[in-house]
């Protein structure tokens, strides 16, 4: 176990997040105890005291000893006291004995709700959570955080009364910031693995140049009731994805690989906005099913008739609450969503909201890593999760395919679907990408997956922009 940074070493640079020098750690009054070793009898038991209470009694002797604590009795009532007393009344000679992500991890806490995040904490530093045990020989080697938030094993959360202390002391953390990309490259090349991919051509998309003239051409379909859908799902038939394809501004998404490359076990990628439009017309509230096809609502006939923007906008808002449409099924290949696996879903709607919010930390106008996207997603604390329960998710069959402890992964191909139909589709961002076949960014590890040509259509998603028009849907712009 790596040891503690001394303050003073600590205090010569800058910490990200804390500023510099010793700007972040105030030296402020804080409240005085006269007798930090006062017995169980006279000593209610604090907070900090029932978390402490937890530990083990050579453990608390061992910080005890570390941090020189003025006590004569080793009785653990005593020395909780004792720690306690310090936590409160001399908080600094504690911290100056922790290293910098130690400090990052306390004050994340105490700024925060007081819980402990440590997924969110390793997406924002880049560093693993430095999650303290008890359970370390010899317990000299205990880290100093325990007398702060309790055993790794426990609620991971700061007491209020600590929260208040630590605020007194530090400085509140930085936001969670995005890395924007310069100009992007003619081609991907991908990961070297056992797949031995070659380079492969980038495509860029803008979908606000298209949006328009693109909507205004499907509501026309509607309106002639052209679109038909299906009776229990409601997404377009293949005859209705067809004629959206016909009258598209600029053509589908070239999701296939390069006619060398196709082999007669080569799956083909579908369609992606021709599919997008017949369900996202319906979340906007600009199209109803009526007899089996899409029928224009009153929002519809106005959009068509006059495009407002403020309309259109109120549109998206529509589309961001619905649940009825979920683009996680239209990763077809992960099964068990329509099986028992469909109630441990979480609504769309707050997956949705989740990456917006995120989304307010991009820079305008400028690239952004899907991956480095992604990463913010979680480090601004806007994660999500896509099932409450990822091992009723499988590929293949749910025996040996089952997609246990591979929550953060189905999230990423949740986003994809997510920015890559929907999103893209209605305009509010642009984005760069390649064909999916054989990159699995995620899940590439499963069983089950030999005969797949990819995970989801969505697999090539390189990078993602933030235009104009997104940043004025999604409240980030007044015009």
């Amino acid at each position: 176990m790596a040891p503690d940074l001394d303050l003073n070493k600590t205090l010569q640079g800058n910490l990200p997040g804390f500023g510099a020098g010793p700007d972040w750690l105030l030296n402020s009054k804080l409240c005085q105890t006269n007798d930090p070793c006062r017995g169980r009898d006279n000593h209610p038991m604090s907070e900090t005291g029932e978390l402490l209470f937890g530990l083990n009694a050579d453990v608390l002797n061992a910080l005890a000893r570390k941090l020189a604590v003025p006590c004569a009795s080793t009785r653990k009532p005593d020395v909780i006291a004792a720690l306690d007393g310090l936590i409160h009344g001399d908080v600094q000679r504690i911290l100056g004995r922790l290293s910098e992500t130690k400090l990052r991890l306390l004050a994340e806490a105490a700024f925060g709700d007081g819980r402990v995040y440590p997924e969110r904490f390793a997406a924002k530093y880049g560093v693993a959570c430095p999650l303290p045990t008890a359970h370390v020989y010899p317990p000299s080697n205990s880290s100093l955080l325990l007398v702060f938030l309790g055993d790794r094993h426990g609620p991971l959360r700061l007491p209020a009364s600590v929260a208040k202390v630590l605020r007194s002391v530090l400085c509140e953390p930085a936001a969670a910031t995005v890395a924007a990309t310069g100009s992007l490259p003619a081609e991907y090349s991908p990961p070297e693995n056992w797949r031995k991919l070659a380079s492969r051509p980038i495509h860029i998309f803008e979908g606000e140049r298209t949006v328009f003239p693109e909507l205004r051409q499907t509501l026309k379909l509607v309106q002639a009731g052209k679109l038909k859908v299906a009776d229990k799902s409601r997404r377009p038939t293949e005859d209705a994805v067809r004629l959206i394809g016909q009258v598209l501004l600029v053509p589908d998404f070239l999701l296939e690989p390069l006619e060398d490359q196709v082999t007669e076990y080569t799956e083909r990628a579908g369609a992606v906005r021709a599919h997008a439009w017949a369900v996202l017309v319906q979340q906007c509230g600009w199209a109803k099913v009526r007899g089996g096809r899409l029928s224009l609502t009153a929002s519809g006939q106005k959009l068509l008739g006059s495009f407002d923007m403020a309309e259109f906008a109120r549109g998206v808002g529509e589309f961001l609450s619905d649940d009825n449409f979920d683009e996680f099924n239209r990763i077809n290949h992960i099964r068990g969503q329509s099986g028992r696996g469909r109630r441990h879903l979480t609504p769309p709607s707050e997956r949705r909201f989740a990456i917006c919010e995120s989304m307010h930390g991009w820079p305008l106008a400028q690239w952004v890593g899907f991956d480095e996207a992604a990463r913010h997603t979680q480090a601004s604390g806007h994660d999500f999760e896509v099932t409450e329960a990822d091992h009723t998710l499988y590929f293949g069959e749910l025996q040996y395919g089952m997609l246990g402890g591979q929550g953060p992964k189905l999230n990423h191909q949740y986003m994809r679907a997510f920015l890559f139909e929907s999103l893209a589709t209605l305009g509010l961002i642009d984005f760069a990408y390649t064909y999916p076949h054989s990159l699995w960014p995620e899940l590439g590890d499963s069983w089950g997956i030999d005969e797949l040509s990819f995970c989801g259509r969505y697999d090539g998603l390189l990078y993602v922009r933030l235009n104009a028009l997104g940043a004025y849907c999604l409240g980030m712009a007044n015009a």
